[in-house]
């Protein structure tokens, strides 16, 4: 910070030709405190909004340094109480005057030196709170609780990188703006760049103050100037370059509704990838090797999950959007420059939430509607497969004992077993338009064997290893089958007439 300031009050003075760099150390005080959210005054004005960029900047060196030594009891309250006095030494050496006293001071030092031990331990103290939750509840309500806290914690990092680029997006179209108004109070070239160097330590406070604009509900410096996407109405601002780069009203219907629904669409988007990602819930189970029903109880379970997952996402998003618009918002003076920041907290908070609620909600509906459609085609497939599989073993079910005998067994005595000379005689006797042997002698049988492609007659004395097969169609009777030689017989009458 010290470096910083120093920098831009030694651009200051190459303009100024005149040496300002006692004002040095008064202004790196004026920003250690005010990243602290201590307020300061300086003559008539009174100076409350924090500059975030500097809040990041002292969060990032607190970090740093908890890092660095082992965590434990004894050092979190060490660190808190060297923190909180390093930081009444600043205060009490600061020459600006302080708009809190010494007593309002010390709980916000110690509450910043808290939230940077928080954020130092990171993913190991989320860690350990759900594990007390899991010893004092059970596995699904942290479940619940880690699922639902993601969500919605990346839907207000995705939307505040919106309003980040929204905020890129005002200073690059309105640079020429920014640079008429310092030509306007005869800024040479380093002092502008300096000016606009320091307030940059308030760019996040712009950024969230665009996410509000983006939602609708907008943002104000005082009584002055009130900026939203219908209307940009600014009279008498003072003549500082970073007033010049705020926005006019925008002019496209189809953007405003885009940008507008933009919480709807990321809801949407981020329910969809956390309830099918195989690392959280998989309501379409696709990387099951053996899929639950629909109508079960692990998936009546696991959908009831999620649903209660996105109302805790929503209670948490209306937390965190509370917190983030609260904090970029302040005093820059007196009179109508009284209060800077978003028009209505609880109206940018419920701009965000209800179309993020909403898109949740239609996430998890796409994704049933997706695993109803599952189902029903694997539902269709395993019945057409079943289809498939009954008709393949009823072809090749069919054996003798599926015959239907049509005529009585003639004769009696009949060896299972033929001499080779037998069946040659047989052969030669149904070539010649006779009757085999075996039903001259008493030792055939034939049987009819019904088929969807007519019916079959067997005439045989040995099944199966001898047999003459004749078709009859529709009552006629056909021409005879080839023999085990592969001839055919003369034509002449079915032996069985």
């Amino acid at each position: 910070m010290w470096l910083f300031v120093a920098i831009c009050v030694f651009a200051f003075t190459m303009d100024a030709h005149t040496s300002i760099t006692g004002s040095i150390l008064p202004v790196t005080c004026a920003g250690v405190l005010l990243s602290q959210g201590i307020g300061i005054r300086y003559e008539f004005l009174l100076i409350t909004i924090m500059p975030l960029l500097s809040t990041f900047m002292a969060l990032a060196c607190a970090i740093a340094l908890i890092r660095r030594f082992r965590q434990s009891w004894p050092a979190f309250w060490s660190f808190v109480a060297t923190w909180t006095i390093l930081d009444v030494g600043i205060y009490q050496v600061s020459p600006v005057t302080k708009a809190d006293s010494l007593f309002i001071a010390v709980p916000k030092f110690m509450f910043f030196a808290v939230i940077a031990q928080i954020l130092a331990c990171g993913i190991r103290s989320i860690s350990s709170f759900l594990d007390t939750v899991v010893r004092h509840t059970s596995q699904l309500v942290a479940r619940m609780l880690r699922i639902s806290f993601l969500m919605a914690a990346w839907l207000m990092v995705l939307m505040l990188v919106l309003g980040l680029a929204t905020a890129l997006c005002w200073l690059v179209i309105n640079h020429d703006a920014a640079t008429m108004v310092g030509n306007f109070i005869n800024l040479s070239h380093w002092s502008f760049v300096a000016l606009m160097a320091m307030a940059l330590l308030w760019f996040p406070n712009m950024a969230i103050w665009a996410l509000s604009w983006l939602v609708g509900s907008g943002f104000h410096i005082g009584t002055i100037a009130t900026f939203t996407l219908w209307g940009g109405q600014a009279n008498d601002l003072p003549a500082l370059p970073v007033f010049a780069i705020f926005p006019t009203a925008m002019q496209s219907e189809q953007l405003r509704w885009w940008l507008q629904n933009s919480p709807l669409i990321l809801g949407i988007v981020l329910a969809f990838a956390f309830f099918v990602s195989p690392r959280q819930y998989d309501l379409l189970q696709i990387h099951f090797k053996k899929r639950p029903r629909l109508v079960s109880a692990r998936t009546a379970v696991d959908y009831a999950m999620a649903f209660v997952s996105i109302c805790l996402s929503s209670i948490w998003i209306v937390l965190l959007c509370t917190f983030f618009f609260s904090i970029p918002n302040g005093r820059l003076g007196t009179g109508r420059l009284t209060s800077l920041g978003i028009n209505d907290v609880m109206e940018s908070t419920r701009n965000i939430a209800r179309p993020a609620a909403i898109g949740f909600f239609y996430g998890f509906l796409l994704v049933v509607v997706m695993r109803a459609i599952i189902e029903l085609f694997a539902t269709l497939n395993a019945r057409t497969q079943a289809i498939a599989k009954a008709d393949e073993l009823s072809a090749k079910s069919l054996t003798l004992d599926d015959l239907e005998p049509v005529a009585d067994t003639r004769g009696s005595g009949h060896s299972p077993m033929k001499s080779a000379d037998s069946s040659s005689s047989e052969r030669q006797a149904a070539s010649s338009g006779g009757t085999p042997d075996g039903i001259e002698g008493g030792h055939a049988h034939k049987a009819t064997v019904r088929t969807p492609s007519g019916h079959f007659t067997i005439v045989s004395d040995d099944f199966p290893s001898e047999s003459t097969l004749y078709q009859a169609d529709d009552g006629e009777a056909g021409k005879s089958a080839p023999n085990d030689d592969g001839d055919r017989a003369d034509g002449g009458k079915n032996p069985t007439e």
